[in-house]
């Protein structure tokens, strides 16, 4: 059912997902300097066509921009990650980088607690993010185009501690599916 993309060690069970973060990983293409980062783990499946990638996830947010995140993948320079970060404001913060040929990172809402549910959807190249804190209430993050050539990319979850050490990162009640969207802004 998944692939894994950077070795790592993982676990599924029930609805839980436990993947170790690599020290020093990520996933980046810096936009100031161009450097590339791609050896973050991730978790992922193929997906053809429209689709929504939602979880609850937390992490021990041991080190500065420790993640763990949902990500749309098709190659180092196109892809999406939204994840939930040790800041650099030493906050818990839901955030979201886009790649095409360069990374922006995006910092959009500190909260007050260390487990957040995350939603990342795709129709068509339009890529939309929203969080939750109780899997019910949704708050909408950015919606944005990237350039997939391909209506089939890769889906799932990236664990990530550019900074750190590594460590373990839960994905918990975590669907992949297909899906229509009437309001892709909101996710729905």
């Amino acid at each position: 059912m998944f692939e894994l993309i950077n070795e790592t060690n993982y676990t599924i069970h029930d609805s839980i997902i436990e993947m170790e973060a690599l020290p020093q990983s990520d996933l980046i293409c810096s936009c100031r300097t161009g450097n590339m980062l791609h050896n973050a783990p991730m978790l992922v499946k193929e997906m053809t066509g429209d689709f929504q990638i939602v979880a609850k996830m937390s992490h021990e947010f041991k080190s500065l921009f420790d993640a763990t995140g949902l990500v749309i993948y098709e190659n180092e320079k196109l892809w999406a990650k939204a994840a939930f970060e040790c800041s650099n404001t030493d906050t818990y913060t839901a955030v979201s980088v886009m790649t095409n040929g360069l990374s922006d990172d995006c910092n959009h809402a500190d909260v007050d607690t260390k487990e957040i549910w995350m939603r990342l959807n795709k129709m068509g190249n339009v890529i939309s993010v929203q969080y939750s804190l109780d899997g019910e209430n949704w708050i909408f993050m950015r919606i944005c185009h990237i350039p997939f050539t391909s209506d089939t990319v890769k889906a799932g979850f990236i664990a990530q501690s550019p900074s750190g050490d590594g460590g373990t990162f839960i994905f918990k009640d975590y669907s992949i599916k297909n899906r229509t969207f009437k309001a892709i802004r909101k996710g729905e």
